[in-house]
């Protein structure tokens, strides 16, 4: 888990990400499959066509985008979904195999058409092509098209076992959120009795752990997840805090002994940002130069390389 803290309050936060590989056609088209090969029964499969607006050389327009497939290059495809502009940008699945779809077209920018599979079977591996229509300057249509390949193969034991952990894990996860929740709700049900309203600030204890003392301030972690530094540091100042700013030896130690000792805790976003005019490390609350940094082992490779400051693995590690 990957936190905020905040002296007053403190924000755990979660940030998730997925990288896939991408073939490209004509530089504004781009189809994508992942994964490209199926572990039958085992995986599930996403094929999203990604068109960029800006690279566009000789369409004036998307008009629509339709992703089909063909057992092999030379077959006949047969259209698994669409969207089209003028209908109001509706996402029409046009196959029965199980699949669902969603995408947009915009005027300008980004446009792109997604279709996934929560099980695919065979049936799914095939030759893909993305194809993209709109009219010319002059009002002529012309189409761009992109393509791309999806194999299946039997799970080897290995695979099926992996599955399994990761299942396992998933199963973990979903019960400590459970667990959570229910925490989170009882909370709720003991401190909205002592409150008028659901936006008095009583509420804070929904929202913070108790946290501890130091130098007249309550230093305190968030209960939920934010998504973003400027989210956190909203929820901070409604409830009369800021960040914590890590600005001297003695600050630094009181909270990594605090972090260490909560669960689930691997990463915090603290108070302390970099200024890219003058390259310098500054405090969010003051804005001045930070007056002490705690640099990992053998960092920084480069200082000018670094726009954030993250401590990492501060539990359970």
């Amino acid at each position: 888990m990957c936190v905020l803290v905040c002296i007053m309050s403190s924000i755990p936060l979660i940030s998730l990400y997925f990288v896939f590989a991408i073939q490209t056609a004509d530089g504004a088209i781009k189809l994508s499959a992942n994964p490209g090969v199926i572990d039958l029964d085992l995986t599930s499969l996403t094929v999203r066509c990604d068109v960029n607006q800006t690279s566009q050389q000789n369409m004036s327009a998307i008009l629509s985008i339709i992703v089909s497939r063909a057992a092999n290059s030379s077959s006949p495809y047969t259209e698994l979904a669409s969207v089209v502009a003028f209908l109001g940008e509706r996402v029409n699945v046009l196959s029965s195999e199980g699949l669902t779809a969603n995408g947009s077209i915009q005027p300008t920018g980004h446009s792109f058409l997604e279709l996934h599979w929560d099980h695919p079977s065979d049936l799914q591996a095939g030759h893909y092509l993305c194809t993209v229509q709109g009219p010319d300057a002059v009002g002529h249509n012309i189409d761009w098209m992109a393509e791309t390949d999806v194999t299946m193969k039997l799970p080897e034991e290995e695979d099926i076992w992996d599955t399994v952990r990761q299942l396992e894990q998933d199963l973990k996860l979903a019960n400590e959120k459970l667990a959570n929740l229910t925490r989170v709700l009882t909370i709720t049900s003991q401190t909205t009795q002592q409150c008028n309203t659901a936006g008095d600030r009583c509420l804070q204890p929904l929202f913070f752990s108790p946290g501890f003392r130091h130098n007249n301030s309550t230093i305190a972690i968030s209960r939920n997840v934010y998504m973003n530094v400027g989210a956190a540091e909203n929820l901070c100042k409604f409830y009369g805090g800021y960040l914590v700013e890590i600005d001297d030896a003695e600050k630094y130690t009181a909270v990594l002994a605090y972090l260490t000792n909560t669960s689930d805790v691997n990463y915090v976003y603290i108070g302390i940002y970099k200024d890219f005019l003058t390259g310098e490390f500054k405090l969010r609350q003051s804005g001045t130069t930070t007056p002490f940094l705690m640099w990992a082992q053998e960092q920084p490779v480069d200082n000018t390389g670094y726009e954030c400051i993250c401590r990492g693995h501060v539990a359970g590690r």
